[in-house]
C-alpha cells in the first residue's frame, strides 16, 4: 500500500532537522551559520 505525502511535508522535514541539529554547528559542512538555539512551534497558540 502506497503512503501519501503530507501536504506540509517541508514543514515536517524542517522541524525534524531543526530538532536533530539543535545546539550543533554546521561548520563541518562548510556552512557558516549560527547554531540553532531553540525550536519554536509553527502553529499559533489559540
Amino acid at each position: 500500500m502506497a503512503q501519501e505525502i503530507a501536504y506540509q511535508n517541508k514543514d515536517i522535514e524542517f522541524k525534524i532537522l531543526s530538532e536533530t541539529f539543535k545546539e550543533r554547528s554546521f561548520a563541518a559542512y562548510g556552512l557558516d551559520l549560527p547554531r540553532i538555539r531553540e525550536v519554536l512551534p509553527t502553529k499559533p497558540v489559540m
